[in-house]
């Protein structure tokens, strides 16, 4: 189990490495992140300036090379994208249940990427965010994390119906699975939030978004290749099993059982 948690960084790390080549390749940011762009010079910079730092910091975390850096700038700019426009466009929309689950991605990705940057070192002297402030940030982050599970809870039985449509076809009982699913996210949340049995909470949350990657993920990606929405899911939901792994792996728990 602890090779698997282990893992989380460098799931992380091909994940982030996605959502940049999808900047490089499309010209425009995963729909997930940023809504299209007007043609202008300050989107084609934005566009391929951001990707680039996208795969340049993945490949940083996955092959140790200035990892903390990196993760702290991933965390940055997930925090500018929560910010505007996330929040944003939510407040203005507010009912808007697409919006709800962009917006808590987000704020799950930022919270996971501030956690990883507390758990890794490198060689700068003065780093972006000194490490007492990293710490502290991620000792927060882990509850922003169990807040955007609580929210996704809330999303899967609101929306039970659609969602067990999204389910692949061979798979039975779909309102079941969604309602395994929405408990599944209010179990590590509230586990999260008291503490109690979170290791093993979020490395079966991780567990739970890797099967999604195989099982929904990737084989729509494969039948749809040139639809960039299935892309963006499939990295994000492996971010997200990512940054399940690595909350899990975390040194705040108080278990020592994995």
């Amino acid at each position: 189990m602890k090779k698997i948690l282990q893992s989380g960084r460098y799931l992380f790390g091909i994940a982030i490495i996605g959502f940049g080549i999808i900047n490089l390749i499309t010209g425009n940011f995963p729909l997930a992140f940023m809504p299209p762009i007007a043609s202008s010079l300050i989107r084609v910079v934005a566009v391929y300036g951001i990707g680039i730092i996208l795969v340049a910091t993945g490949i940083c975390i996955i092959v140790n090379k200035f990892p903390k850096t990196a993760a702290t700038i991933i965390a940055m700019l997930f925090l500018l994208d929560f910010i505007y426009p996330q929040l944003t466009q939510l407040f203005s929309n507010f009912k808007n249940p697409n919006q709800w689950t962009v917006t808590l991605e987000i704020l799950a990705l930022c919270s996971g990427a501030f956690i990883l940057a507390a758990s890794l070192k490198d060689d700068f002297q003065k780093p972006i965010i000194s490490n007492n402030t990293i710490s502290k940030i991620s000792q927060v982050a882990r509850y922003t994390f169990a807040i955007s599970l609580l929210g996704f809870g809330i999303l899967h039985y609101m929306y039970a119906d659609f969602i067990a449509t999204l389910i692949p076809a061979w798979m039975p009982a779909h309102l079941f699975l969604d309602y395994i699913v929405l408990f599944g996210f209010f179990a590590a949340g509230l586990s999260i939030i008291i503490n109690i049995q979170s290791r093993l909470a979020t490395f079966l949350l991780g567990i739970m978004f890797l099967i999604w990657v195989v099982t929904l993920h990737l084989p729509r990606s494969i039948a749809s290749p040139s639809i960039v929405a299935e892309w963006s899911s499939l990295f994000i939901a492996l971010a997200m099993s990512a940054v399940s792994f690595i909350i899990a792996n975390a040194i705040f728990w108080k278990e020592k059982d994995l």
